[in-house]
């Protein structure tokens, strides 16, 4: 529980769910880009602006942010002190949700539901780290900024301790009626270096700055099968004409043991054709611990029912 409320006891304890019941909790699903502020006349720097301090969910309950230079593009967020307990119980939840789906969970029942998650989590530190920092980065972008995420993406791996290929995060918004895409590439490491955010940069660079065609078909794909037409034609859109590099924002995202601010900010003041580019890292000391942390207490959470070897 984030905030000021005390730990049930009593009565308010017995409804406390029970272990196999945790498994089963309902998370929010992607934030829709229909429809968005932007949509609703909103301009994207307003509606930034008014999430730069404070996340709309977990996040911002999670982490303080501080900005590092006066563009407010490249941000260092850290943990704030007691609230690690509650992000992880939360981030757990969304864990699962990017990996099966909470709708999919809630349907199936406890044993069956276990299963699936113990088989779906990955057991590589490597693909932990990496799946943790774009569900993480996913969770930002959704928090902080005016895009929304229309497809998560890890959902649909066919190996769990494989990365998958394509653009880590798409996000969208419109702004006066055109599309506005965002691009970003994620990197998790216990101790950040230059070389990394380079290669992250490279990456965004790809394809003249705009996003990789076979990831917009991907996610295109994924939502008519779905059934979220109007969704899947907006990033059709994207594949049929032509994004200028005023309606592209790139997004570096870290998440590291050590500060990622001097790396970050090295490559924010390069000159570049992309305008709009932000530089994000989550600072977690125990960066190692605090992702065995999560995936051994979602393990635990399956085990109940899990077949005698």
């Amino acid at each position: 529980m984030f905030g000021d409320e005390p730990y049930p006891t009593g009565r308010e304890a017995a409804e406390v769910p029970h272990p196999r019941q945790v498994l089963l909790l309902s998370t929010p699903t992607s934030t829709p880009f229909v429809g968005s502020a932007a949509d609703a006349g909103t301009s994207a720097a307003a509606t930034l602006d008014s999430r730069s301090s404070m996340g709309a969910g977990f996040m911002g309950h999670w982490v303080e942010v501080v900005t590092h230079d006066a563009h407010g593009n490249v941000r260092v967020l850290t943990e704030r002190s007691g609230t690690r307990d509650d992000a992880v119980s939360a981030l757990c939840d969304v864990v699962k949700d990017h990996l099966v789906g909470a709708d999919i969970l809630s349907r199936i029942g406890y044993p069956r539901a276990a299963a699936l998650v113990r088989e779906t989590l990955p057991t590589v530190i490597r693909t932990q780290s990496g799946d943790l920092g774009e569900i993480i980065a996913t969770v930002y972008i959704e928090e902080y900024t005016e895009f929304g995420v229309p497809l998560k993406r890890l959902r649909h791996k066919d190996d769990r301790d494989m990365p998958m290929r394509g653009d880590d995060v798409i996000g969208l918004h419109r702004t006066n009626g055109k599309p506005v895409v965002l691009k970003a590439e994620v990197k998790s490491r216990e101790a950040l270096a230059a070389a990394v955010v380079g290669e992250a940069c490279t990456s965004l660079d790809a394809h003249r700055g705009r996003p990789k065609p076979a990831t917009l078909a991907f996610i295109a794909t994924q939502l008519r099968r779905t059934s979220r037409d109007t969704e899947a034609e907006r990033i059709e859109d994207l594949m049929t004409t032509r994004i200028g590099a005023r309606d592209i924002t790139h997004l570096v995202f870290t998440l590291s043991g050590n500060d990622p601010a001097p790396y970050l900010t090295a490559h924010a003041e390069n000159r570049h054709w992309i305008a709009d580019r932000r530089f994000v890292g989550l600072r977690v000391l125990d960066h190692q611990s605090f992702i065995r942390q999560i995936f051994n207490r979602l393990h635990e959470q399956t085990l109940e029912n899990a077949p005698v070897a």
